[in-house]
Order: structure tokens, then sequence, then C-alpha cells
């Protein structure tokens, strides 16, 4: 289902770094460099939608969409910018997503609507994919990456995202780490 790509896709963005989703854009594989992806519209999911839809409804049809499987309201107003925007003649939606604080229980697991179990999942950014975690997995990531940890590297003085590089040590909180 659509609604649940958008959803999951959104909700990894959120849990690691943020990110932009195109939606009426096609996914273009990196081997095809500095080519264009290819640009089809949102005209079908227009005529899809019923009579007499438009752009704003859109935009409030992929705000419904996320606060129905993230379980509340506050997250995408805080968080999300779903907007419309012109490409070469066609609508395209485009979604900024700003990644959710790091900090205690500031994760986000999501209900899918193709779930008949309606069970909470958790999704992170993976290169170009979004990922559905195991139970252990999302306890490791939430633990290594949502805690306030900061991890510099000794010597660069770069934030980096809780990676995990031993040679040369750690560097938390102005101290070096072996």
């Amino acid at each position: 289902i659509l609604e649940d790509e958008v959803l999951h896709t959104v909700a990894a963005f959120l849990n690691t770094f943020g990110g932009t989703l195109l939606i009426g854009v096609k996914d273009k594989p990196t081997s095809w460099g500095d080519k264009p992806a290819e640009v089809f519209g949102l005209e079908n999911d227009y005529k899809i939608m019923g009579k007499g839809q438009d752009a704003d409804t859109y935009v409030r049809s992929v705000y419904e969409v996320l606060n129905r499987g993230f379980g509340d309201t506050s997250t995408a107003a805080s968080f999300v910018d779903v907007k419309i925007e012109q490409y070469e003649g066609k609508d395209i939606c485009r979604i900024d997503v700003q990644p959710l604080p790091k900090i205690r229980d500031g994760e986000l697991y999501i209900k899918e609507r193709s779930d008949d179990k309606s069970e909470e999942r958790f999704y992170v950014r993976t290169g170009t994919s979004s990922q559905k975690q195991s139970i252990q997995s999302a306890a490791r990531y939430i633990r290594d990456n949502l805690f306030g940890a900061k991890t510099y590297l000794a010597g660069v003085g770069s934030f980096l995202p809780s990676l995990e590089f031993k040679f040369y040590g750690l560097m938390k909180n102005n101290e070096i780490e072996k």
C-alpha cells in the first residue's frame, strides 16, 4: 500500500537523520548518475481520490496518513512539511522531514494500515532504503543512537552520529575512551 510506503519512509527519516521524500517521481537507481529521475506527477492519485480532489486535499490526506500511523498529530506538525510543487508542468508532493531529537523515548513507532495485527513497527534509514527493525535491532539502534550520546572522532572534532570507530579511540564528553 502506498500509504504504508510513505508512512514508514517518513518514520525512518524521523528516527535517523531526516530527509526528503518525493511522490510523483520515479525512484532513480544510483547507477543513473546525473541522469534526472522520471517525473510522472500526481494526476493519477488525484483521480483515485475522487472528483474535485486537488493539491490541498492531497496534502491533508498525507498528514492524515502520518497522524494515523504515528498515533498523534504533534509529530507530523512539528517535524514534517508536506507541500505540492510543480516540476515540468506536473504536480509532485515534497515531504521534508526533520529528525526527531535524539533523547530518551524520542523514537517513533508506527502502525501500518496493511498490518492485520496492528503491531507497532520501528523503521530506520539504511543507505537509500527504509528498513523495518526486529525487536532486538530496534533496541540496539535506540540504545546506540537515541540517548543523547554524541560521539566525536579524536583529532577530527566533528560530530558523527554514534558510529563505532575503535581505531584511535573515541571522544565522549571531551574525554578519550579506549
